[in-house]
C-alpha cells in the first residue's frame, strides 16, 4: 500500500515533467495520471505492455521517505523504531498506447 501512495504522489508531484518527456521521448500525450503507470500497474489494470515497447524512465525532484535496511534487516533507532531516509524517487512508466487489453493478446 505504502508504494501505491508514493506512486500516487510522486504522479501528482512530476505530472508536468512526465508530459514534457512523454512528449519528447514517445511524441505521446498525457492527459492524466490514467494515461500512465508501470509495467506491473497496467497488470494489475488488466492491460500489458506490448512486446518491444520501452518505458519512460521519469526522476522526480522531490524527496520521499524510504526505509533503510543493512543485509535485508530493517535498521532501527535506540527506541527500536525503523529508521528512515529520505531519496528521489524515480519510476519507468508506459503510456496507454503503449498497451493492450489481456483478453486481446491470448
Amino acid at each position: 500500500m505504502r508504494a501505491a501512495k508514493t506512486f500516487g504522489s510522486f504522479i501528482n508531484d512530476a505530472f508536468p515533467l512526465i508530459k514534457e518527456q512523454f512528449m519528447e521521448e514517445k511524441g505521446l500525450e498525457v492527459e492524466s495520471g490514467k494515461d500512465i503507470c508501470t509495467y506491473i500497474g497496467w497488470q494489475e489494470r488488466g492491460r500489458k505492455v506490448k512486446r518491444g515497447e520501452t518505458a519512460v524512465k521519469v526522476e522526480g525532484k522531490k524527496l520521499y521517505s524510504v526505509p533503510l535496511f543493512n543485509q535485508g534487516a530493517p535498521v532501527l533507532d535506540e527506541k527500536g523504531r525503523q529508521r528512515f531516509t529520505k531519496l528521489e524517487k524515480g519510476w519507468c512508466l508506459f503510456h496507454i498506447e503503449q498497451t493492450e487489453d489481456l483478453t486481446l493478446s491470448k
